[in-house]
């Protein structure tokens, strides 16, 4: 199953659009790929490390947060 999400919101909302977004998907079993543009990757890996631990989905590559270069923008 494909999914995306794209949020514009203020920073509390898109955290917490994020957080349900890549968590809900994590625990059904889904690859995650998160590209963020307005905040770090480990940013958002801290968020999701409150809201569980997505350490082992990192190292099975079950999900990956990427940065947007500056020049694709």
């Amino acid at each position: 199953m494909k999914l995306s999400c794209w949020a514009r919101l203020d920073v509390p909302a898109r955290d917490d659009l994020v957080v349900q977004f890549i968590c809900a998907a994590l625990a059904a079993g889904e690859k995650c790929t998160c590209v963020v543009d307005s905040c770090a990757p480990d940013y958002v890996l801290r968020l999701l490390d409150v809201a569980s631990d997505v350490s082992d989905c990192c190292e099975m590559h079950q999900l990956e947060v990427l940065r947007v270069p500056k020049t694709l923008i």
